[in-house]
């Protein structure tokens, strides 16, 4: 168990060694200081860079800006964190549904 924790340790410390760049309290680009537990943490969706100061730009939203919104929304309706918004999502399903309901009203008459 000893030897186990020593192996985590030097492991970690080496990785902490290898950050080209770093932020607060030697955080990693793409992490941040959480004050709360006391170490780096990975950046909230939608948010990159040291100390996680930027935030995606349009087309890319999400974990490391991995996420593409671009074949789906537009640029004002892509949130940085989360995609396209559901706002949007709501007005579209509801636009199809109505375009239906006018659809079966108009082949009743």
């Amino acid at each position: 168990m000893v030897m186990l924790s020593f192996m985590i340790f030097v492991v970690a410390e080496i990785c902490a060694t290898q950050c080209p760049e770093k932020g607060y309290n030697n955080c990693c680009t793409d992490y941040e200081w959480d004050g709360i537990l006391g170490n780096c943490t990975r950046c909230k969706p939608g948010y990159y860079g040291i100390n996680c100061n930027n935030t995606c730009p349009y087309p890319n939203f999400g974990y490391a800006c991995q996420q593409n919104c671009s074949q789906k929304c537009s640029k004002e309706e892509c949130d940085f964190a989360k995609g396209c918004s559901s706002e949007y999502n709501v007005e579209l399903l509801y636009s199809k549904w109505s375009k239906s309901i006018a659809l079966a009203i108009l082949v009743r008459i």
